[in-house]
């Protein structure tokens, strides 16, 4: 059996190291830290498939790991894990309602997927036949390997804000790894739609370097008239170029960037009329807090980020904790030279607590003219086997009134048996129920998983019912 120790990283970092470990169904304790988790085993773990479960003060999650070594599957070796999972879904709702989770109407999903790890080489993929999306099929694949990670299928790369943002459709990134230096290729075409004008898809190729996490240039060509899969046109009909260059100086615990994008092209390709535009970006982050200063022009494309915020901000962001008290705050300004402050937002979220406490929020601000309160309280209880939490939200924006919402969440962990359950009220311009019930069943080499989930409101009914059985063979 092989030597193995269990480390855990946390993206972002806890607000306080506070968390709770359950390894095959029996708790352990190991060196805990904001950003990470170690934990050495007093006698080696068996290889093969292992069920971590790790509880927060915010969350709880259950994740599989494994202990490589060169084992046999079927007579096969140098397999060191395989998971293969099949399930299907069942969606109904209203003909009436114009905008709901799913597509109108009553039809059925059906879904798989297969995990793979075989020496230095991990393969991941997921299919789901979804009426929703062209062809009706919807999937993903991903490759890693040491040095190289590719990743097909319908993608949604992140880089910048502004650059590429979380693009939607189908296509394939390329990312190549050494050390703290990668080169990644993205290419994205998605299915021309005919919008009885005319004819446009999304069309992407991004070429980005980054050189010893210092040096960053990005490159980025193509058109795009849509933030949906099928290529129906939301915003006007984008087509150009953007380069950008980003450079980071880090001196011990701080990181000083600053990052520069110029763009030429049309912004709509019915009236091919060049403009050219910049956008910049500089800030600075210590440990968990960052500052920075964000300008776009008003004729910078939003070529890879369709919604891109073109205000001229000013944001904090940040955790810290201080004993069992903790907080953490989103807050920005919206500047207008020479004028002054046009819009701003302060918020400041604590957690007083560890296995038990109460939450605390507030957040006021102003959007174009209106103002806005936000204020919440809750409590949670945090415990090996199960987990307890509540929230209220109390809102009030000028003009609309107030609004509200009640969020519940309860976790039992009665190995072969998990249970996640949500119930969630809303209230405002329109009353709502969402319930969400999650069993999920062990059984040896067996997963069997079913999530039933209904939302009432005032005028539309939404259900779901999803099933899904995976299967893990072992040594």
């Amino acid at each position: 059996m092989p030597d193995a120790d269990i480390t855990v990283i946390f993206e972002p970092p806890l607000q306080k190291p506070e968390a709770i470990f359950v390894l095959d169904g029996k708790r352990i304790q190991g060196e805990l830290e904001e950003d990470y988790f170690f934990y050495q085993p007093e006698r080696p773990l068996n290889q093969g498939k292992h069920t971590l479960i790790v509880m927060t003060p915010s969350d709880t999650v259950e994740f599989d790991f494994l202990v490589k070594g060169e084992i046999q599957i079927s007579g096969k070796s140098g397999l060191n894990y395989l998971n293969i999972g099949a399930g299907g879904e069942f969606n109904s709702s209203p003909e009436t309602l114009a905008f709901t989770t799913y597509p109108r109407g009553r039809y059925p999903l059906f879904s798989g997927e297969i995990d793979i790890d075989i020496g230095n080489l991990h393969i991941t993929g997921t299919y789901l036949k979804d009426p929703e999306y062209p062809l009706g099929w919807y999937g993903i694949l991903d490759v890693d390997a040491e040095h190289i990670n590719i990743n097909g299928g319908s993608i949604t790369p992140v880089y910048s804000e502004i650059t590429m943002y979380s693009p939607y459709g189908a296509g394939v990134e390329f990312t190549g790894k050494y050390r703290k230096s990668a080169l990644n290729v993205v290419y994205m075409k998605s299915i021309a739609y005919d919008t009885l004008i005319s004819e446009f898809q999304r069309k992407f190729l991004c070429l980005r370097a980054n050189i010893e996490s210092t040096l960053v240039f990005t490159m980025l060509k193509g058109e795009d008239d849509t933030a949906s899969f099928t290529g129906f046109p939301i915003e006007l009909p984008v087509s150009g170029i953007i380069y950008a260059g980003r450079l980071n100086l880090h001196y011990g615990e701080f990181t000083l960037y600053g990052e520069l994008a110029h763009s030429k092209g049309v912004f709509n390709m019915y009236i091919p009329v060049s403009v050219t535009g910049k956008a910049m970006e500089t800030g600075i982050k210590w440990h968990d807090f960052s500052l920075y200063y964000r300008r776009i022009d008003s004729l910078y494309l939003p070529l890879g980020n369709p919604y891109i915020d073109r205000d001229r901000k000013i944001v904090l962001e940040g955790t810290a904790k201080r004993g069992i008290f903790s907080f953490q705050t989103t807050s920005y300004a919206i500047l207008n030279f020479p004028y002054g402050i046009e819009g701003y937002n302060l918020s400041l979220y604590s957690t007083i607590g560890t296995k038990q406490g109460i939450n605390l929020g507030l957040q006021a601000g102003n959007d174009e003219g209106y103002y806005t309160l936000t204020g919440n309280l809750g409590g949670f209880i945090y415990r090996t086997r199960f987990s307890l939490s509540g929230i209220i939200n109390l809102g009030y924006t000028e003009g609309y009134g107030n609004s509200g919402s009640f969020t519940g969440n309860f976790y039992l962990n009665l190995l072969p048996l998990l249970l996640n359950t949500s119930l969630t009220y809303t209230w405002g311009t329109q009353r709502e129920v969402s319930v969400s019930i999650a069993p999920e069943l062990h059984l040896g080499q067996f997963r069997f998983s079913l999530e039933y989930r209904t939302i009432l409101a005032s005028d539309y009914t939404e259900t779901s019912l999803k099933t899904l059985l995976n299967f893990q063979p072992g040594p």
